[in-house]
């Protein structure tokens, strides 16, 4: 009885386990060499139009644990409340995900807002990368 129940375990670990990791693996970005993001956002202080401190590109690898690293920091842009970049990195492997971390002070209070990119704005070359709108970022 009681290798029956180990048997059972371990097929529902493995169940459960394969359908997390074949999601979590399609929802990666693919590219290998170079990938290419596009993308805009506007920034609010208080509801006031704001320019941000900093913007950085991170990716985190497929089944990290520890989380990403930062593939471009401080991303140069004109200071204002209003961004439009386009960004071609290196690609650091096969399955990644990538996500723009916005740093801004208001109000005398340094924040971080993190935002993904969707898998499918992110091109392999300049020519393949779809605009990502984040809309508005308040602080």
């Amino acid at each position: 009885m009681f290798k029956v129940f180990i048997f059972l375990s371990f097929f529902i670990i493995e169940i459960t386990y394969g359908r997390f990791v074949r999601s979590h693996m399609m929802n990666k970005v693919t590219c290998q060499g170079t990938f290419t993001v596009k993308f805009r956002a506007n920034f609010t202080c208080n509801g006031e139009p704001f320019s941000p401190d900093r913007l950085d590109i991170y990716q985190n690898p497929a089944l990290s644990i520890t989380g990403g690293d930062v593939c471009k920091p401080d991303v140069p842009y004109k200071n204002g409340s209003f961004v439009d970049i386009t960004y071609t990195g290196k690609a650091p492997s096969k399955n990644y995900k990538l996500y723009l971390k916005t740093t801004g002070t208001c109000n005398n209070k340094t924040t971080l807002k993190y935002n993904d990119f969707d898998d499918d704005n992110v091109g392999c070359s300049v020519n393949n990368a779809k605009t990502q709108d984040f809309g508005t970022i308040t602080f």
